[in-house]
């Protein structure tokens, strides 16, 4: 009887067939016309994108969704594991907010090139801030640090094949600015004086 039953069921899987929840992942990570959404992004954020390389313990650093060529190491340290020109994420849309303004959108960052507008803070207000896209418009010893919504020009006084096994040629930011490319084993102690 047992045999029987065993049978019905088999053949019953045999007429339905095998169906499978369908992948929902690509439907989740975009929203209306295949926009991405706070989810996706999210997602996309976790996991390295394709054509970025991946690095031990880091996350690419990402802007507008586009890979860069830098990681973050998860003791902090920013590295550069492919020399790539920066993605772009100005003119943004939203203005920016302060009591004293001497701008209030990218858009009239326009004296050189990457112009955008940020709030300086400290009662500062908004001012123009011009940023870089690649390491030849920056200076001598320089690289173009990928960021948001433009990069920034970094001093660097290293390269992996200079700095010993045990330390990256790296970069991090203690809360000021970004310090200067240099043979480093871990942040360490963060302070900023102005």
């Amino acid at each position: 009887m047992k045999s029987i039953a065993i049978l019905v069921l088999l053949g019953c899987f045999a007429l339905c067939g095998c169906s499978r929840k369908p992948d929902t992942t690509s439907a989740a990570a975009s929203g209306p016309l295949g926009s991405p959404t706070a989810a996706g992004v999210r997602a996309a954020a976790a996991r390295p994108s394709a054509n970025a390389p991946s690095a031990p313990n880091g996350e690419p650093i990402l802007v507008a969704g586009q890979p860069t060529g830098y990681f973050r190491l998860a003791d902090g340290l920013l590295i550069r594991t492919a020399k790539r020109t920066c993605p772009s994420a100005r003119p943004r849309q939203e203005e920016c907010r302060g009591t004293r303004r001497q701008c209030k959108a990218d858009a009239e960052c326009s004296d050189k090139p990457n112009g955008y507008c940020k709030n300086l803070g400290d009662n500062l207000g908004c001012g123009c801030h011009y940023g870089c896209l690649a390491d030849a418009e920056c200076g001598q010893n320089q690289a173009c640090l990928c960021g948001d919504p433009v990069g920034t020009c970094v001093d660097v006084t290293c390269s992996q094949e200079t700095c010993a096994a045990s330390t990256h040629c790296a970069t991090y930011h203690d809360g000021c600015n970004y310090k200067p490319f240099a043979c480093i084993d871990h942040v360490g102690t963060q302070t900023c004086t102005f």
